[in-house]
């Protein structure tokens, strides 16, 4: 919810190709988090909130954009 408006400045400005690379690689890194929590265990909700909001932000950036880029493609 908080990512799209952010990133919409962002395609904005840079266009949708950085952002949406940007919110790949973040989606990557929280799931990564997410099952670095899951195999260890250790603060168990912490790690797996913290992979879901890095992820959350990551799909925010790249679904919105993605779909944004081609309706407004010729």
């Amino acid at each position: 919810m908080l990512a799209a408006p952010i990133a919409g400045r962002f395609v904005d400005k840079r266009g949708p190709a950085p952002v949406v690379l940007t919110g790949i690689t973040l989606t990557a890194l929280g799931m990564g988090t997410f099952a670095c929590g899951v195999l260890v265990h250790v603060a168990y909700a912490p790690i797996l909130l913290t992979g879901l909001v890095i992820a959350g932000f990551g799909l925010g950036s790249t679904v919105m954009m993605m779909s944004a880029a081609v309706m407004g493609g010729p």
